[in-house]
């Protein structure tokens, strides 16, 4: 029952009706939880995760998120144990927690499937932080550029690989470049790079 139900909130969570999703997922999560399968557990709580992340609802995200990462813990893979920490990050990113992000982000290997994606996050926390360092942000941008496991297209553009002087003067509001701005009724969610 908890595989029916948590294919079944894939699904919902894939056509957009994510409300739908979460009350799938979350009767998958109760159908699992007396079982041993860390890995179903630590996948149903990764899917609601996301399903909340997807509907703005950013602290459910974050205490499912944190859910994942002590099952995927338990069963002990670190494909998936990096996989969730790598959507914790990004959930403390949403929740504005950028140092406990940060932290997170650092555990990540770059040279690993999550490491681009992990240095993206610490380049756009670099923006957006109250203290913004857009000049470590481009450093850590060039450095996920140049990851082996990166796009292509920009491995191979030298002007991108330059590590010559930035000159940021053309750019008055660099935050605006990298931070993104979703719109959910009358209230912006900003920082959802």
């Amino acid at each position: 029952k908890a595989k029916c139900m948590y294919y079944l909130g894939c699904i919902q969570s894939n056509a957009g009706e994510y409300d739908a999703a979460c009350v799938s997922l979350i009767q998958a999560l109760r159908y699992a939880e007396n079982t041993d399968g860390s890995l179903l557990k630590g996948m149903i709580c990764t899917a609601i995760s996301m399903a909340y992340s997807n509907n703005f609802d950013e602290e459910d995200e974050l205490v499912y998120i944190k859910q994942a990462v002590y099952w995927f813990t338990q069963y002990g893979d670190n494909h998936y144990i990096d996989n969730a920490r790598y959507l914790l990050a990004l959930a403390y990113h949403h929740n504005r927690l950028y140092d406990e992000a940060d932290s997170l982000y650092k555990m990540i290997n770059p040279e690993q499937r999550f490491g681009q994606k992990a240095l993206v996050g610490r380049a756009a926390n670099e923006i957006i932080k109250d203290n913004p360092n857009p000049i470590r942000a481009v450093s850590l941008f060039k450095d996920a550029i140049r990851n082996p496991l990166g796009v292509s297209a920009y491995e191979k553009d030298p002007d991108i690989r330059d590590d010559g002087d930035e000159d940021f003067t053309a750019f008055p509001d660099i935050k605006a470049l990298f931070v993104g701005e979703r719109i959910q009724g009358d209230e912006a969610k900003i920082g959802r790079a």
